[in-house]
């Protein structure tokens, strides 16, 4: 219901909070730089509620606003209904989006968790029968996932066995090594 001329003067000349919503299919603006306003509205109808915002009533007195109000890009919502309905879906809104914004750390988290990279001596023989020691880096938080291998000897990783040592680490756990596993042919 539009607002008389004799209310809208009055909502002018007092410093109230008032309702307003944005009438267009698209997001609007309002700003007032001179009294450091700004006001974003969503498109009309937004489903999370974006499209009714509270505003003092100081914008009724800025020729941008009361020429965007008469041309019926905004209106004065009374319903103060419409203003609750609104206000839980934006509190709504703004709930999902925090728990996206939490479920993104989350997931960087994990993911930063797993990129532990360090670097490793390679285990493969070399040309002489010592050990190659090339250094590689070994990915994620189990350092025991794959032999310690080079890029140039990671295809005889089936060839390697991992195998518990006597040695009892700090964390309580046998110290594990990898060996080469050998197969042995039974003659008969």
């Amino acid at each position: 219901m539009p607002l008389s001329t004799a209310e809208l003067t009055r909502l002018t000349s007092e410093n109230e909070i008032i309702t307003v919503r944005n009438t267009m299919n698209t997001f609007t603006v309002f700003e007032d730089a001179s009294r450091n306003l700004s006001y974003l509205w969503g498109p009309a109808g937004d489903p999370d509620g974006e499209d009714l915002q509270e505003v003092s009533s100081v914008v009724l007195r800025h020729p941008g606003f009361r020429r965007a109000f008469a041309r019926g890009i905004y209106e004065i919502e009374d319903a103060p209904e419409a203003l609750q309905e609104a206000m839980e879906a934006q509190k709504k809104a703004w709930e999902a989006r925090q728990a996206r914004v939490e479920q993104a750390g989350s997931l960087a988290q994990r993911a930063s968790d797993r990129t532990i990279g360090h670097g490793v001596q390679c285990i493969a023989p070399g040309v002489r029968g010592e050990i190659c020691g090339s250094y590689s880096l070994a990915m994620g938080q189990n350092p025991n996932e794959r032999p310690p291998l080079c890029a140039e000897h990671i295809g005889l990783a089936n060839q390697y066995v991992i195998v518990e040592t006597d040695i009892i680490g700090p964390d309580g756990k046998a110290e594990v090594v990898w060996r080469r596993a050998s197969l042995v042919r039974a003659r008969g």
